[in-house]
């Protein structure tokens, strides 16, 4: 038996019984632990259980993930990943400058965390912007949801 944690936001723990579910059907023992927010990041928990969901939002661009997330001893490595042909591979694809060289490290990154990597990603939001001649003062934030909208007037058609 394993305990999948949880915090209670953004739909987590329905996701949470679909994998339990799921797992169910190949003989894999799941409870549930559903836990404030708050407490479930508060003191860093999370980084400590063995088995848990975690909602790593957008990030506007890729190296942040591999640096923070999956890099060994990164500060939020909550599976405790640590690889050193991984670790090689993501300084290259964030230090080079060459543009074919960096795609192939992403490339290698890819293969490599399908073969062994230590997360799953069940899905990805869905993340829109738009821009149009008839709004002045719009900058949009690289975190979608994030975008201030205080500063936009209408001035047109």
């Amino acid at each position: 038996k394993i305990t999948l944690h949880t915090p209670d936001t953004g739909g987590r723990p329905d996701l949470a019984a679909v994998l339990k579910e799921q797992w169910a059907e190949v003989g894999v023992d799941v409870e549930i632990s559903v836990e404030p927010e708050s407490v479930y990041y508060g003191d860093d928990g999370w980084l400590e259980v063995d088995l848990g969901i975690t909602g790593w939002g957008s990030r506007p661009y890729p190296q942040f993930y591999l640096d923070v997330m999956l890099v060994s001893g990164a500060k939020w490595n909550e599976s405790h990943f640590s690889d050193a042909e991984f670790d090689a591979l993501a300084a290259t694809a964030g230090t080079t400058l060459d543009e074919e060289e960096r795609i192939k490290a992403y490339s290698d990154i890819q293969h490599l965390l399908i073969e062994r990597g230590p997360i799953i990603i069940p899905y990805y939001f869905a993340q829109f912007g738009a821009i149009s001649d008839n709004f002045t003062g719009l900058s949009l934030n690289a975190f979608a949801g994030r975008t201030d909208f205080r500063p936009v007037r209408f001035v047109g058609n």
